[in-house]
């Protein structure tokens, strides 16, 4: 990778940007090309795919929904008796 990077023609880089931004962007592309050419990578995989997520019945699906909604109602009324009902 250094020699690579010592035979990149670094001047014509930025005779062609005169924008700063520019030639960070550039040299930023130079330096992620490098490392994509010359440094190994491995893939992961998520630890969390592996596990299972419990799927409840329709029914009860709906019914903890409904509870998250009366919930998030009753924080933020908590003066309010008519939820204290439900």
């Amino acid at each position: 990778m250094a020699q690579y990077l010592k035979n990149y023609d670094w001047l014509r880089m930025v005779s062609i940007h005169l924008i700063a931004d520019d030639l960070s962007r550039a040299f930023c592309d130079v330096m992620h090309e490098s490392v994509d050419m010359f440094v190994p990578s491995v893939e992961t995989r998520n630890a969390n795919a592996s596990r299972r997520v419990k799927k409840y019945p329709s029914k009860i699906r709906a019914l903890c929904a409904r509870k998250r909604c009366v919930w998030k109602q009753m924080k933020r009324n908590s003066g309010s008796d008519d939820l204290r009902i439900r």
